[in-house]
């Protein structure tokens, strides 16, 4: 029983403390934050154009526990998406069969991403952590791969 009760309260205490950490997202001073939220809407808006698909509905992207990006649920109106995928907000905009998006939490621009529309209907593609993906400042950023696989429209 003592033995039990000893790895509930360690399983807790790091489920805890791994929340904490992704909750509170990456260190970076207001001034970083600012400039690289500001060109993520410029870069949202710049990758506007005719979507041809429509990415509404649910969303799986892996476990957030497991190193996923957990659940995702979006709406589409015309090329402009909105939703929410594991922590994160998430706006973006579809062109032909692109998509790109911004991953925030509390106001902060966390990553970007472009995915594109693959075989049997899953999107892939990557996210770079705080930086614009694609760009050339991307180069030096943390990238990681995202693939969605519709769950439900």
């Amino acid at each position: 029983m003592r033995r039990a009760k000893f790895f509930a309260i360690l399983f807790l205490s790091i489920m805890a403390g791994s929340c904490a950490q992704m909750s509170s997202g990456p260190a970076r001073s207001q001034a970083q934050s600012k400039s690289v939220d500001s060109r993520a809407s410029e870069w949202l808006q710049s990758m506007r154009g005719t979507p041809a698909l429509n990415i509404t509905g649910v969303w799986d992207a892996g476990p957030s526990m497991g190193g996923g990006w957990g659940e995702a649920r979006f709406v589409q109106t015309g090329g402009d998406v909105i939703g929410t995928m594991g922590l994160y907000n998430v706006q973006g905009v579809v062109n032909e069969r692109n998509v790109y998006l911004v991953l925030s939490s509390n106001g902060r621009m966390y990553f970007t991403a472009h995915l594109e529309l693959a075989g049997k209907g899953d999107l892939t593609g990557k996210a770079a952590e705080s930086a614009i993906v694609d760009e050339p400042g991307s180069a030096t950023a943390t990238v990681y791969p995202m693939i969605l696989k519709r769950m439900s429209d």
